[in-house]
């Protein structure tokens, strides 16, 4: 199976599949955020607690619920992620920084029809939210100062501000989930793609940190995870401070002031 690890616990792992699909209409919704279009993007305050809601806006389903272990995320999904053919890009973003490109490219199997692209980001201060402006999605990432603009109609970007976003329509297996960052504003890990699995799943894998001036730094997942026998992991640094040691002496080139 595909799998998605709750950053906040080991024990807590669970399908992908059921994180996009699995949703009740029924649930206790938070209340509906709706701004004029014209609004600065940061006249909306963060929520205080991460309270489970849907909202279907436009062609698009925004979802936000919490993983076991109280850790807040929230998903963008499709309105035909359901679909006979199974063919769609969807998104999940949580607390912990992560920002997850899922693609399914039809109705094979998970471990051959079914993609992951992973960054992770910081810092990490606030909790992720959305709301919408028009015909637009705003998401407000776990970083203050990264929000991302989704044209509700197409499911595409429409954009960024603190980053600079590089997408590609086109769903298929070649192009390691369609979506790239070129540049951001702060500190990220590119995880990379993988078919068939989370890509952070792989102990001895290279991934890639940034900082906000490009420069980067290849470590091994090992360095930033701890795996278990039954290949569950968890992010080692919970909080921002311990992942700056750590990087102080295993990434002397990187600038590391967005952090501290």
């Amino acid at each position: 199976m595909f799998f998605i690890s709750s950053i906040s616990s080991i024990s807590s792992v669970s399908s992908i599949l059921s994180i996009f699909i699995v949703f009740s209409f029924n649930s206790s919704f938070a209340s509906h955020f709706s701004i004029p279009s014209n609004s600065p993007l940061i006249s909306l305050p963060q929520p205080m607690v991460c309270e489970p809601y849907h909202e279907m806006i436009g062609n698009i389903n925004y979802y936000r619920q919490i993983l076991s272990g109280d850790r807040c995320w929230l998903s963008v999904v499709p309105y035909d992620y359901s679909s006979p053919e199974l063919i769609y890009r969807s998104y999940l973003m949580t607390e912990d920084g992560v920002f997850m490109v899922f693609n399914s490219y039809g109705q094979g199997s998970i471990s051959t029809d079914t993609g992951a692209r992973i960054f992770q980001i910081f810092p990490r201060n606030q909790l992720p939210h959305a709301y919408v402006t028009g015909e637009k999605l705003v998401i407000k990432t776990a970083y203050s100062n990264l929000s991302l603009i989704m044209d509700s109609n197409t499911g595409l970007w429409a954009m960024s501000f603190g980053a600079e976003i590089k997408e590609d329509p086109m769903i298929s297996k070649k192009n390691k989930g369609g979506v790239e960052w070129t540049h951001m504003d702060t500190f990220y890990v590119d995880f990379g793609f993988s078919i068939g699995h989370d890509p952070r799943a792989n102990a001895n894998a290279l991934s890639t940190v940034f900082d906000s001036k490009n420069h980067s730094c290849s470590v091994k997942n090992k360095e930033l995870f701890k795996y278990d026998a039954d290949q569950d992991f968890e992010f080692k640094f919970l909080n921002d401070q311990d992942l700056v040691e750590f990087l102080k002496i295993r990434c002397q080139n990187l600038d590391l002031s967005p952090l501290l």
